[in-house]
């Protein structure tokens, strides 16, 4: 997901472009099974990624997008990663 900055009409930045969004985690179940669908962590934010995980159960990321974030400290915390692209 690229980032993007909100500009006034006067082209001055509103919001600096290190302050990306990132959506709320999104859950879906289908019959037995659950699904969170998340935006990408980074090494930075791995610590807050491991808490949402744990809220929800998850022993299993299937991470579909290009590597943002080494998958060591989720292996060490039990979590399988399986490469999906």
């Amino acid at each position: 997901m690229a980032r993007s900055s909100i500009m006034s009409h006067s082209n001055h930045r509103t919001t600096p472009p290190n302050n990306y969004y990132k959506p709320a985690p999104a859950e879906i179940s289908y019959g037995h099974m659950r699904f969170l669908i998340t935006d990408r962590p980074s090494d930075a934010t791995m610590g807050q990624f491991l808490e949402e995980l744990k809220r929800h159960q998850v022993h299993i990321v299937v991470r579909v997008c290009e590597p943002t974030y080494s998958v060591e400290e989720l292996k060490q915390h039990g979590i399988e990663v399986v490469v999906g692209y």
